[in-house]
């Protein structure tokens, strides 16, 4: 039995909308006072009256509406609540590996990155749908408006999960009463979820083919190239993804929709986004070698202060061969590299290449994990 006082209601027009969503059929009483819900056949009919007039009424006819959708769906009250109060949302959640986590927590570093990248990702994304271009040289303004409407909710226990909540708007009705068609926030969240699929696809098939084939619904050079640093820099070997979207809008995907990638996948992002990119623009390499050199001017234990802290790995790129790279590490990944340092450890390198006066370096955005 739930307690009442403990249950965070929700909103009357939500509660309408998701009856509505979900095939109730509404109809006046007392001249518009209150409100109607039928659902089932003539001699088998479910009914809900809901009203606005009084608030201590409104909120136990939402109480009472809440206890007939949770013996008719045997959903729990509270899982129903949470349900309809998220019913404007779409929700997708990431979760880590078990690997990560210890005591129901991750490192700080880690969570950092994820909710930075994650951001970028979401821009990236944004900016894809709305533009229909491969490559789109402002994404990061094009999407930021998206991405600030999004929420970041409470995450999971289990495997550590990320919560991300997409506003999916209204279903407007158009005048001959057919439903108008999606917002755009559901085409980007459609379009993440399909190109998650692809990227699955790939991974089991060992090859960049479905990517490249479902640029057009999946993800673009953009995405590829912000999910690359999104996967990388969480230091997982595996990322699951889950996808809950609202009815209140419909879709061909599927209400619930998941796609487990592993870091398996990032040679087939990497090939199928070097098929992608134009020759001007910088390219993202994966370096693998081992630390023949470090230098920090603070103490490498101290992790208050970044500093500088660099290191030189003597490694392969795929496209230059052989070569020598400096990166600047934050204090936390220094001391990891002086212990692979001192274990003969090999490194991997996610980033940008550049030649300069000291030699080659890698510049912007590092993914930095120890093998």
């Amino acid at each position: 039995m739930f307690d009442p006082n403990n249950l965070m209601l929700p909103p009357l027009g939500l509660l309408r909308r998701y009856l509505i969503a979900h095939k109730w059929t509404q109809q006046s009483l007392r001249g518009g006072t209150l409100e109607l819900f039928s659902l089932g056949s003539r001699d088998e009919t479910a009914e809900i009256v809901l009203g606005n007039v009084d608030p201590n009424d409104t909120v136990k006819r939402i109480l009472q509406a809440l206890q007939i959708l949770s013996d008719l769906s045997s959903v729990p009250v509270d899982r129903l609540a949470r349900e309809i109060s998220m019913f404007d949302f779409d929700v997708v959640n990431a979760r880590l590996p078990d690997s990560l986590v210890l005591r129901d927590s991750i490192s700080l570093r880690i969570a950092e990155r994820f909710v930075g990248n994650a951001r970028r990702f979401f821009m990236s994304a944004a900016a894809a749908e709305i533009s229909g271009l491969l490559l789109v040289s402002n994404a990061q303004q094009i999407g930021a408006d998206y991405a600030d409407s999004c929420r970041f909710a409470h995450t999971f226990r289990g495997s550590f999960g990320f919560a991300i909540e997409s506003p999916a708007g209204t279903s407007p009705r158009t005048l001959d009463g057919e439903p108008s068609p999606r917002p755009v926030e559901r085409r980007i969240v459609e379009r993440m979820a399909n190109g998650l699929s692809h990227l699955q696809v790939a991974s089991a098939v060992r090859s960049a083919d479905p990517i490249l084939e479902g640029v057009a619904d999946g993800f673009n050079l953009n995405m590829l190239q912000d999910f690359q640093a999104l996967l990388a820099n969480s230091s997982a070997s595996s990322m699951k993804f889950d996808f809950t979207l609202t009815p209140a809008w419909p879709t061909t995907l599927g209400q619930r929709l998941s796609a487990d990638i592993t870091e398996d996948v990032l040679p087939l992002i990497e090939t199928a986004a070097s098929q992608l990119r134009p020759a001007n623009v910088p390219q993202t390499e994966v370096i693998v070698g081992k630390i023949v050199w470090l230098e920090s001017r603070e103490v490498p234990t101290d992790l208050l202060h970044d500093g500088g802290r660099e290191i030189g790995v003597e490694g392969e790129s795929a496209d230059r061969g052989p070569l020598v790279v400096r990166v600047r590490l934050q204090p936390e990944e220094y001391l990891t590299a002086l212990d692979a340092h001192k274990n003969g450890r090999l490194v991997r390198l996610v980033g940008v290449v550049r030649r300069t006066s000291r030699g080659s370096s890698i510049v912007g955005s590092v993914a930095f994990q120890v093998l």
